[in-house]
């Protein structure tokens, strides 16, 4: 298992066997964007943290929003915050798609 010295986790293998530290990766990019800057190479999946384990976060939603959401995922027959983690996930997949496809297509 080859782990990342700086935050001790197992290094995922991308293209070619290059193994990379995803929360490494995640720093880099987002010091990239900070300064204005793009990614010489886009590894799409990998600029978030792993997906392994979760971290409970606080956030305000508007009442209408949230009651949307109860009755849509009542309607799916899932918990509301699986609902709602399901379609912050979706979003995220489809703006890394559409924004790194766009970086990558040289717009």
């Amino acid at each position: 298992m080859d782990t990342c010295q700086t935050h001790g986790v197992e290094k995922l293998e991308v293209d070619g066997g290059t193994t990379i530290c995803p929360i490494c990766e995640a720093d880099e990019t987002e010091a990239l964007v900070a300064r204005g800057e793009e990614p010489a190479t886009v590894t799409p999946g990998y600029i978030a943290i792993p997906a392994e384990g979760t971290k409970l976060v606080s956030i305000r939603f508007d009442k209408r929003d949230l009651e949307r959401a109860r009755v849509l995922a009542k309607a799916r027959k899932m918990p509301y915050q699986r609902y709602v983690k399901t379609l912050l996930s979706e979003a995220l997949d489809r703006d890394e798609r559409e924004i790194f496809s766009r970086r990558v297509g040289g717009e």
